[in-house]
């Protein structure tokens, strides 16, 4: 096993991390079902201070409704695609129902495991450019 345990089958979404807590996995996981839930208030404990961009606007109290909405589908039938080691940070590479790459960078930082940058590439199934 291991790696990101993602949604069971379209739209299904568990409620709680698959991955044991204290793990890179289980913090990027917390990240994701909590924006599905809209509850990002209790995301703000996974996003590093380090974190730029939407994470790092719901970390600071200043994602707007529409930023919140487009986390909410960029994370749409997510699932963990691979997960990697690279200079002390964790790397994991989920896939959407939009076929869009998503990326966390997960860092330990003090005990906690913090999500320090979350990069999305759009998928390439869009045709007609």
């Amino acid at each position: 096993g291991g790696g990101f345990a993602g949604a069971a089958g379209a739209g299904s979404t568990p409620q709680t991390p698959q991955s044991p807590a204290g793990t890179a996995e289980f913090s990027a996981e917390s990240i994701v079902i909590q924006a599905l839930k809209g509850d990002t208030a209790s995301l703000t404990e996974f996003i590093s201070p380090k974190c730029k961009g939407v994470l790092g606007d719901i970390r600071d109290g200043k994602a707007t409704e529409k930023q919140i909405d487009e986390l909410k589908k960029t994370f749409a039938g997510i699932k963990g695609v691979s997960a990697k080691n690279d200079s002390g940070a964790k790397v994991l590479t989920l896939r959407n129902a939009d076929n869009a790459t998503i990326t966390f960078r997960v860092k330990k930082e003090g005990e906690d495991f913090k999500v320090i940058e979350m990069t999305v590439k759009a998928g390439a199934t869009k045709k007609g450019r």
